[in-house]
C-alpha cells in the first residue's frame, strides 16, 4: 500500500495559493503511480471566517473530510487521513478547539499540526504562519500534547533545521503522544544558512539526537522545496527541474542518515505536493525516492511508503 503522508489541497485561503490546486489537480499529478491513499495537511485553505478566529480552521477541517467522503471508495482514498490546524496559544481551551475540530473532520482527524517555522533571518520569516523564536519551549504546547494523547490524536509541525531540537524536546516530555516532524528538519541553505557544509553537518547532528525520543516520527520529504540545502544541488548542476536520477542522487547522503538515525520503522515518505511541484513532477520524485532507497529491504520499504503512515494515520484497507 503506497501512502502519500503529506500533501496539500487548496483553492482559497491566507497564502497567496496559486494556481488553484484540488484533487483533481493532485490526481492528475499522481496518474500511474499507484497510489492508495493520501494525508491532507493544512494550508491556511477554506476557513470559515463566520466562526470565532480559533475556530475558524475547522472550515478547512471541514472542506477536506468531504473531499475524503467523496473518494473513499475511488482507486486513490485522496484526504483518507486529515492533519489539521489548531493553535495551543489561541485564545481558546485548546481542548475546545480539537473537539470542534473532531466533529468537522468525518471521523478522519488524526493529527493537529501547528507550525513552528521561524529563523533570525527575516526573509525566512512567514507572518502569516504566527512564528516566534522558541514558541514550542510554551508550556501550552505539552498542555496541548496532553489533550491530543487522550484523544488518540498526533502532534505535528514544521520548523528549520535549528530548531530540530525543541520538537524532541516536546516530544520527550509528552511520551503518550506521537510526533511527527514534517520535511525532514528542513535543512535550509540560503540567507544565513548559505553555507551548505555547515547547514548539513548541523542538520545531521540534530536529526541524530531528534533520534534519540522513540516518540518522534520523521516525514522524509520536502527536500525539493526551493531553497534547501538539496535544492542547491539542483541549482549547482544548471538544472531547472530535477531528473529522477540526479533528484536520487542528491537525495541519497541525507535519506540514508535519516534511516540510519529513526529507522525505517519511524521514517515516511511525503511529496509535499503542490509545493515541490515548483522543482519537478510527481512521477519523477517517486522514481527518486524508489531509487535512493533501492537498497531497502521489502519490510522497510513498505513500512517507509506506506505502512508506517497507516499505523500513524489509521489508514486501512489495501
Amino acid at each position: 500500500m503506497l501512502i502519500d503522508a503529506h500533501h496539500h489541497l487548496w483553492s482559497q485561503g491566507l497564502l497567496s495559493h496559486d494556481p488553484v490546486y484540488m484533487a483533481g489537480e493532485y490526481l492528475a499529478d499522481v496518474a500511474g503511480v499507484g497510489l492508495s491513499a493520501s494525508v491532507f495537511v493544512e494550508c491556511l485553505t477554506h476557513y470559515d471566517e463566520n466562526l470565532p478566529p480559533p475556530l475558524r480552521s475547522t472550515g478547512e477541517t471541514r472542506f477536506a473530510a468531504e473531499v475524503g467522503a467523496r473518494f473513499a471508495d475511488g482507486p486513490v482514498r485522496l484526504c483518507a487521513a486529515i492533519v489539521a490546524y489548531a493553535d495551543p496559544l489561541a485564545d481558546m481551551p485548546f481542548a475546545t478547539i480539537l473537539d470542534a475540530h473532531l466533529a468537522a473532520g468525518g471521523g478522519r482527524l488524526r493529527a493537529i499540526r501547528r507550525c513552528a517555522a521561524w529563523d533570525s533571518d527575516p526573509a525566512l520569516v512567514y507572518p502569516t504562519l504566527a512564528t516566534s523564536g522558541g514558541m514550542l519551549d510554551d508550556p501550552r504546547f505539552v498542555a496541548a500534547l496532553h489533550a491530543l494523547a487522550e484523544r488518540g490524536l498526533a502532534f505535528e509541525t514544521w520548523v528549520y533545521h535549528p530548531q530540530v531540537r525543541e520538537v524532541a524536546a516536546l516530544a520527550r516530555a509528552v511520551p503518550d503522544c506521537p510526533v511527527i516532524l514534517d520535511h525532514a528538519g528542513t535543512p535550509m541553505a540560503v540567507g544565513r544558512h548559505a553555507d551548505i557544509p555547515a547547514t548539513i553537518a548541523l542538520w545531521r547532528e540534530e536529526i541524530a539526537r531528534a533520534a534519540e525520543v522513540p516518540s518522534l516520527h520523521v516525514k522524509i520529504g520536502g527536500f525539493a522545496t526551493l531553497g534547501t540545502a538539496v535544492d542547491a544541488v539542483r541549482v549547482a548542476r544548471g538544472l531547472e527541474r530535477w531528473t529522477a536520477p540526479a533528484l536520487a542522487e542528491a537525495l541519497s547522503p541525507f535519506l540514508d542518515h535519516l534511516l540510519a538515525c529513526f529507522g525505517p520503522e519511524r521514517c515516511l515518505f511525503e511529496s509535499n505536493f503542490p509545493v515541490d511541484r515548483d522543482a519537478c513532477d510527481y512521477a519523477t520524485l517517486w522514481q527518486a525516492y524508489r531509487g535512493a532507497l533501492s537498497g531497502l529491504d521489502a519490510a522497510a520499504t513498505a513500512a517507509v511508503f506506506g505502512g508506517n503512515a497507516a499505523r500513524l494515520y489509521g489508514i486501512t484497507g489495501g
